[in-house]
C-alpha cells in the first residue's frame, strides 16, 4: 500500500473538489500558483493549472497566470528565479508567456541567465521561438 504525502493529498482534494480559491492572493499579492512556483512544487503547479483550465474562462485564466506579486513577478518568473526547472517546463508546456517582464523589466529568460541555469535557458529559448513562429 502506497502512502501519499498528507499535505499533497490535502492540497489536491481542496483544489480538485473545488473548495479552494486558486485565484486568492496573500499580502504579497501572491496566488497559490506563485507560492507553488516559488517553492518548486511542480506537482502542485500541474494540479493548479488543470483546475484553472476547468474553472476559469479564458480571460480570467490569462489574468490569473499573468498576475504580478508586489515585486511585479509572475509565477513563471518566480519559478525561474528559484531554479525550478521542472516547474518552468510544466508552465511552458501549458503555453505560459515566457516573454513577460516584471517591474524591473526582467523576463524569465533574463532571470534564467542571471541564475546560470542552462537547462531553463534552453527551454525558454525553444518556447519563445515556438511562440514567435505561431504569430
Amino acid at each position: 500500500m502506497r502512502i501519499l504525502r498528507p499535505l499533497y493529498t490535502v492540497r489536491r482534494i481542496l483544489i480538485e473538489v473545488g473548495g479552494a480559491d486558486i485565484t486568492a492572493a496573500n499580502r504579497k499579492e501572491q496566488t497559490p500558483l506563485h507560492k507553488a512556483c516559488e517553492l518548486n512544487r511542480w506537482s502542485i503547479v500541474a494540479i493548479l493549472l488543470e483546475a484553472a483550465k476547468r474553472t476559469l474562462d479564458l480571460a480570467s485564466l490569462e489574468q490569473w497566470i499573468m498576475h504580478h506579486d508586489l515585486d511585479g513577478n509572475t509565477a513563471m518568473i518566480l519559478a525561474v528565479k528559484k531554479r525550478a526547472e521542472k516547474t518552468a517546463e510544466i508552465m511552458l508546456q501549458e503555453g505560459i508567456d515566457a516573454n513577460h517582464c516584471n517591474e524591473r523589466r526582467e523576463s524569465a529568460l533574463h532571470c534564467a541567465c542571471a541564475e546560470g541555469v542552462a537547462a531553463i535557458v534552453k527551454t525558454l529559448i525553444k518556447a519563445i521561438t515556438r511562440s514567435e513562429q505561431h504569430m
